[in-house]
C-alpha cells in the first residue's frame, strides 16, 4: 500500500480573528497501516512581550511605593490604634450583683480611647500621603 500523507493547518485561536499573530499548528497525518502518526509543530508566539534577561532584571529593581519612613509611620499608626483599643477594653464589675456606671462609662473609655484611635488614624493617613 502507498502511504498517503496529508498536511492540515489547524487554527488554535478559537474563533478570535482580532489577534494579529495567529497561532497555527501544522499536523502531519500519515496513514501507513491502521495506526495514525500525528506530529504537532507549533510556531512560537512573537508578540509585544519579550523574554530576554534585561526585562526580567528591570522588574526586580523596581522601586517600592513607600520608603522606610512611610512604613515606620504606618507601624506607629497601627500601634496607636491598638493602644486606643486597649484603653477602651474592660468593664468588669467587682461584684456581679451591683452595677457601677463609673466603671463602664469612665472618661478613659468614652473620651480618651476614641481620641487616641482618631490620632492613630490621622497618623496613618499622614504616613500614606507623606513623600
Amino acid at each position: 500500500m502507498a502511504k498517503d500523507k496529508s498536511k492540515k493547518i489547524i487554527s488554535t485561536n478559537q474563533g478570535d480573528s482580532s489577534k494579529k499573530n495567529s497561532n497555527k499548528k501544522i499536523v502531519d497525518t500519515g496513514v501507513a497501516s491502521s495506526k495514525k502518526k500525528v506530529v504537532v509543530k507549533s510556531k512560537p508566539n512573537v508578540g509585544n512581550f519579550e523574554t530576554n534577561r534585561s526585562s526580567r532584571t528591570n522588574v526586580a529593581t523596581q522601586e517600592l511605593l513607600f520608603n522606610r519612613n512611610n512604613y515606620l509611620f504606618i507601624a506607629a499608626a497601627f500601634g496607636i490604634i491598638m493602644l486606643g483599643m486597649l484603653l477602651m477594653m474592660g468593664g468588669d464589675m467587682p461584684d456581679s450583683n451591683t452595677w457601677d456606671e463609673s466603671i463602664i462609662y469612665s472618661t478613659r473609655r468614652t473620651l480618651l480611647a476614641p481620641i487616641v484611635i482618631l490620632v492613630g488614624l490621622v497618623v496613618g493617613v499622614y504616613s500614606i500621603f507623606r513623600d
